[in-house]
């Protein structure tokens, strides 16, 4: 599973990593989750007594989620839990075969549909959590295609300082421009299909037209970070950008790093995101100096963006008050 979860980014840095490794376990979860809801389902419609209300089902998949934290210590163990699998439940090593397979992006939706239900049983799993979670992992895979072809979709703009006083307080944003509507279009379009092609009822992620950026230092020593928005969650258009604005506080001199996660809304039930493949959309240092303030001159030399975002800050301060 740690193979499967680091290879597509085994060039990649540090923060880059993790955030796939963080997408990955998302997906290993969403897809244990449609798995666990058809398996209620069914056992409703049979009348039998392994029959979870909804509230039953979400805590047992909490429970099972807290504790999957601890897999990748216990993986080191080999046969740890008297199985050889390093104490990983079934339908986590279940999920984990679904989301490797059916992985070519030019093959029809049928066939790698095919593929991963026939991963799944080959893992253990009943042929009605087969079709849910075949179903579910394809959905993923076509959100997280798409998105990674940023092009034509929506262009992602971060603006940082490169260089600020110590105590001084800079503006940051990120601009999302126009989304294209006929792009998100397409991908609605392959999950009707998919959802033709499964013999599932149960989807588990619906692409919506939110997003949601989260501005954080490395260290929270070296930088405070206060956003200008109400919230982190920007409703994205068609016909104009979606802008988030923070006032960044240098604390202490050096070279403090920032990065910026972008996440994207795959449902509106349940408030949940998933990071855009290329998170963080941002993740460079800061030159924080000894010198404090600016001159006349330095101000007016600031990027435009920065001048707007000063501009909104002073304006709210004025409005509420520090």
């Amino acid at each position: 599973m740690c193979k499967d979860m680091l290879e597509p980014i085994a060039d990649g840095t540090p923060a880059q990593k993790l955030r796939a490794a963080q997408n990955y376990v998302q997906e290993i979860k969403l897809i244990e989750r449609a798995m666990r809801e058809a398996a209620a389902d069914e056992a409703a419609s049979r009348g039998t007594d392994r029959y979870y209300s909804h509230d039953e089902s979400l805590i047992l998949f909490r429970t099972i989620a807290q504790t999957s934290e601890h897999v990748p210590a216990l993986a080191q163990y080999d046969g740890a839990g008297g199985n050889g699998t390093g104490g990983v439940e079934p339908s986590r090593r279940q999920a984990a075969a679904a989301a490797s397979a059916g992985e070519d992006s030019d093959a029809p939706i049928p066939e790698r549909l095919r593929k991963k239900e026939t991963a799944l049983k080959k893992a253990g799993a009943s042929a009605t959590k087969a079709a849910a979670g075949g179903r579910c992992s394809l959905e993923v895979d076509v959100l997280d295609e798409h998105l990674d072809e940023m092009k034509g979709l929506y262009e992602i703009r971060p603006l940082m300082p490169e260089k600020m006083g110590h105590r001084d307080t800079e503006q940051g944003g990120l601009v999302v421009e126009p989304v294209t509507k006929e792009r998100f279009e397409e991908i609605r379009q392959q999950h009707r299909d998919i959802a033709e092609a499964s013999k599932s009822v149960i989807d588990c992620v619906r692409l919506t037209d939110r997003m949601k950026a989260t501005l954080a230092p490395w260290h929270s020593e070296e930088l405070a970070i206060h956003r200008h928005q109400p919230s982190d969650i920007r409703k994205l258009s068609s016909s104009r950008d979606a802008i988030w604005g923070w006032a960044i506080t240098a604390r202490q001199t050096g070279k403090p790093k920032l990065q910026l996660d972008l996440r994207y809304a795959i449902s509106r039930k349940t408030q949940q995101f998933r990071l855009v493949p290329q998170s963080p959309v941002y993740d460079e240092a800061i030159k924080v100096t000894s010198l404090q303030g600016d001159s006349p001159q330095e101000a007016t030399e600031r990027p435009w963006w920065q001048r707007i975002f000063r501009g909104i800050s002073e304006w709210i301060s004025g409005l509420f008050g520090d």
